[in-house]
């Protein structure tokens, strides 16, 4: 949201070589130096539709330095080893421990599961992809809304839609999925 900052923080010399920086972005930025990249902005857009447009755009074009695959979200983070034996070392009170528990029994309860679930449902719909699933044995296509509903659809992980559809752009052969179905992902 702060593009100035953004840029600055890309392209201050001491940020890309201060140790507790060490991100993908910045070890690339120093070996390969900043002549091999560009910085574009794609799109404005209003605040409310920030984390949208990220994902849109990180769903599109799969960028090689984003560690990070959900916009708004740490998930998939990796912390160091200094980072991780903090956490270890930490004292917490039992006051604290109980409220942990507490946040932990209402956010990994059924409602909570089904609200994440209907969420997530609701963001694929926006990010406007199509699967056409083939079944090859009885002829009929089925297309859904979402990567994650074909996959459940034909009994499999949402990630092996994704290499699929990899492989069928690297090669432009279109392969059999569990021996027996077609997959087309539409991105409108």
């Amino acid at each position: 949201m702060d593009l100035a900052r953004r840029i600055r923080y890309y392209y201050k010399y001491s940020s890309l070589t201060n140790p507790k920086n060490k991100m993908v972005i910045h070890n690339a930025l120093l070996k390969y130096g900043y002549s091999n990249f560009s910085l574009e902005i794609l799109e404005y857009c209003d605040l409310e539709n920030v984390i949208e447009r990220e994902q849109y755009y990180l769903d599109l074009l799969k960028p090689e330095y984003n560690i990070l695959k959900t916009a708004g979200s740490s998930l998939g983070y990796k912390h160091t080893e200094k980072t991780l034996a903090k956490f270890r070392a930490r004292i917490l009170s039992p006051e604290h421990l109980s409220m942990l528990k507490d946040n932990q029994a209402k956010f990994n309860s059924e409602e909570q599961r089904a609200k994440a679930r209907e969420r997530m449902l609701e963001i694929n719909k926006r990010k406007s992809i199509r699967v056409e699933v083939l079944d090859l044995d009885t002829n009929i296509t089925t297309t859904y809304d979402s990567i994650r509903k074909a996959a459940e659809s034909i009994g499999c992980s949402k990630y092996a839609i994704y290499w699929y559809e990899k492989q069928q752009q690297k090669t432009g052969v279109v392969n059999k999925l569990k021996g027996r179905f077609a997959i087309k992902v539409l991105r409108l």
